[in-house]
């Protein structure tokens, strides 16, 4: 069971001041660029997305699933913001559209889910939507630092809710072929039990930096900066749990 099919699960845990963070975070990263159209590849729910059509950029986004793309519709429509949403793959994202970006975006650790060896492919499709001198980014867990901790339990803080508690909780499994099993167990909690127990697994190819660096390289990208997600203070790699790439295409 895919946790992606339920959009309400997924944005249950992501809050008004993450948001905001979130905002704060863009400014920091795309305001001395010239940029006023982007492309998510991997809008999801657009919580990382919509704060971006909030500074004033134009946006357009596409998701394989039908799901994740209407409750982005919904937020952009409460919004008062219009969108080109579209369902397809980031495999072949660029014969989708006839038109090109100044920056394509990915968000939400979404490039892991494709093998290493297709990864080069879709990194190779969304260059094909960035106009000259324009920038690709994309945000992601830091998969060298996984591979080197091999930590498997994640707990989220719960929510309290009308004397119900929610719980959240993330189980890996590390896979011979390289691979990782995210099991995903939300449950609701009251008067001491559990009920509406959900449980979900998501398969990840873990990809190091290194490996994004050089072929972006490859592809003709200039200026590749590793930049600590939400809080740029941070600047030692090791200590990164989650990072962003941005390029400028030569």
């Amino acid at each position: 069971m895919s946790f992606y099919n339920y959009p309400e699960l997924y944005d249950m845990f992501f809050t008004d001041k993450q948001h905001e963070k979130i905002k704060d975070f863009y400014r920091y990263v795309f305001e001395d660029k010239n940029i006023k159209t982007i492309l998510d590849v991997s809008i999801g729910t657009a919580n990382l997305t919509l704060p971006l059509a909030e500074l004033g950029y134009e946006i357009a986004g596409t998701d394989l699933n039908k799901n994740m793309l209407e409750k982005a519709k919904e937020k952009f429509a409460d919004k008062n913001i219009d969108i080109d949403l579209r369902i397809c793959n980031f495999k072949n994202i660029s014969s989708q559209f006839d038109k090109k970006f100044d920056c394509v975006i990915s968000t939400g650790n979404s490039l892991p889910h494709v093998k290493n060896k297709n990864l080069k492919k879709v990194l190779k499709e969304m260059k094909n939507l960035i106009k000259k001198d324009g920038y690709i980014y994309f945000d992601l867990r830091n998969w060298d630092r996984i591979l080197e901790k091999k930590k498997r339990f994640y707990i989220l803080d719960p929510i309290i809710k009308e004397n119900k508690r929610i719980n959240y909780i993330q189980v890996w499994d590390y896979n011979d072929d390289g691979s990782i099993i995210f099991n995903i167990i939300i449950y609701h909690e009251k008067d001491n039990e559990i009920y509406d127990k959900k449980i979900f697994q998501e398969k990840y190819y873990p990809v190091k930096a290194d490996f994004l660096v050089h072929n972006l390289e490859k592809l003709g990208f200039k200026n590749i900066k590793i930049i600590n997600h939400i809080f740029p203070q941070i600047d030692d790699f090791e200590k990164m749990k989650w990072y962003c790439v941005i390029a400028q295409l030569s």
